[in-house]
């Protein structure tokens, strides 16, 4: 008779077991984050995220080719790592390829060290931003 407790001990266990397996199978997909809804129409949210990157790399460069190196990686990181669903195109001084004015690096320069244009195109918009950046320290 113990034998036969045991071996139903056992076979309840299996398949408990696999009952909790199945339920937490089935409710792991509410624990994951859904960005999609909020990113649908929100590039403008996208578009001063990626302003504020721009400000913040000639912000902390040391000097003009410092800034210039850092705004290449992140042009490079923009154009591979772009949400799923956008395109990002930037035009940096109305040309495709980054570059600065290294003459107006200087503080107290009247001129900005660089145009930027961005235009992200969404699944249902298109946004663009036109900024100017101007080396203050």
């Amino acid at each position: 008779m113990n034998r036969k407790k045991a071996q139903m001990f056992l076979v309840t266990i299996v398949f408990l077991s696999g009952v909790i397996f199945a339920v937490q199978g089935f409710l792991v997909q509410y624990m994951t984050m859904d960005l999609s809804e909020p990113m649908q129409s929100n590039d403008v949210f996208i578009l001063n995220n990626i302003r504020d990157m721009f400000n913040e790399t000639i912000r902390t460069g040391t000097d003009c080719d410092d800034a210039l190196l850092n705004i290449n990686l992140l042009h490079e990181f923009l154009i591979t790592r772009m949400l799923k669903g956008y395109t990002v195109e930037l035009k940096y001084n109305k040309e495709n390829e980054p570059n600065l004015v290294c003459a107006n690096w200087a503080p107290g320069a009247t001129d900005p060290v660089l145009t930027l244009t961005i235009h992200i195109s969404g699944t249902n918009t298109e946004t663009t931003g036109m900024y100017e950046y101007f080396r203050n320290t």
